[in-house]
């Protein structure tokens, strides 16, 4: 998938990174989908093209780039179906992939850094000793780096042709809908697998899941601002807990294949205590979080935001930029204590 560089840009303009990831107000979702399907590419180009000092910030966020866009193909998946859905999601997945294996080790050193920033279980010196092991041994060189880059923005150049072709004919809420309510289903579905085992790869999964509502809620947002920006506020800090949970995993894999520190017994054991307990508590934590966000139905979520919608669109065709009053936000209490 990934060959030489190459291709031209004269089909895109240079696009501002101050992009709009949500609908606007008469936007047909068929439109504001290909619109924001564009300018996450597009800003992913110029992260990848023009990186600056810090090129770990840009392969970063150019991976942000590529999974907000793979959570616009899981939204009108059931529009342009399941072959398409694959083909396309294919190339961004990859293309995030690609960019990983350039900055994992930025990763273990990010972790590294935030977990014993405020710990005294070691001393300064072994502190400094572990990280400098971990820099030896994750270091990924500045080439290697800028050729997954140039690898992956022809690729992206490549998919950005197909986005005018996305085949999405419902009308409103239609379009949008049944991918959302699929999207959901299965982050609850993961939450209860992660729930009853909370396993690394149940819980990645199910951040996974939890990135992609939160991406579609930011996108679906100006349907009623204040009430679409609190769910969405609750899914992201769910999925910055789940985020770091994982990254610790990445630091622990790292920890354990650097053969520098396995002569460093009480030191390696210290690290590896310190990630055990801070991945426990970000799991207590992440439960209850999990249990607010997805305490709906499916259905009767995929309804509630149909009916923000709708609301939304009457006020619009009747002149005035009200917001939704006659739907009942059935969840908010919920979010606040999820036994109700």
């Amino acid at each position: 998938m990934f060959g030489r560089a190459g291709g031209s840009m004269e089909n895109r303009q240079k696009t501002s990174h101050n992009t709009q990831y949500h609908l606007e107000a008469h936007e047909k979702p068929s439109d504001g989908v290909r619109r924001m399907a564009l300018e996450q590419i597009d800003k992913a180009l110029d992260l990848l093209a023009s990186p600056g000092h810090q090129i770990d910030d840009a392969i970063h966020d150019a991976r942000v780039c590529f999974k907000k866009v793979r959570a616009l193909l899981r939204l009108v998946k059931p529009e342009i179906g399941v072959r398409r859905f694959k083909q396309e999601n294919m190339r961004f997945r990859e293309a995030g992939r690609r960019l990983s294996e350039v900055r994992d080790s930025a990763v273990v050193i990010e972790a590294f850094d935030k977990l014993t920033q405020s710990t005294d279980a070691l001393s300064g010196e072994d502190l400094r000793e572990m990280r400098a092991s971990l820099v030896r041994a994750e270091a990924t060189p500045i080439v290697q780096k800028k050729q997954a880059m140039s690898q992956v923005a022809a690729c992206i150049a490549s998919a950005r042709e197909s986005v005018a072709d996305w085949p999405i004919e419902h009308k409103g809420f239609a379009a949008l809908g049944p991918g959302l309510r699929e999207v959901y289903r299965k982050g609850r579905a993961m939450l209860e697998r992660a729930r009853d085992d909370p396993t690394t790869e149940n819980l990645h999964e199910l951040r996974k899941r939890v990135k992609d509502l939160g991406y579609q809620t930011r996108v679906l947002r100006p349907a009623w601002p204040g009430m679409l920006q609190e769910i969405s506020g609750e899914i992201k800090e769910l999925g910055d807990n789940l985020s770091e949970h994982h990254d610790l995993s990445v630091l622990r894999e790292a920890v354990l294949g650097v053969p520098g520190l396995q002569t460093k017994t009480e030191q390696t054991e210290e690290i590896l205590a310190l990630i055990n307990r801070r991945q426990w508590e970000l799991r207590f934590r992440a439960m209850p979080q999990g249990e607010r966000v997805y305490v709906e139905k499916p259905g009767a979520f995929t309804r509630r935001i149909r009916g923000y919608w709708e609301t939304w669109h009457q006020s619009l065709d009747e002149g005035g930029m009200k917001r939704p009053s006659r739907v009942a936000p059935v969840s908010k209490d919920a979010y606040q204590n999820p036994s109700t």
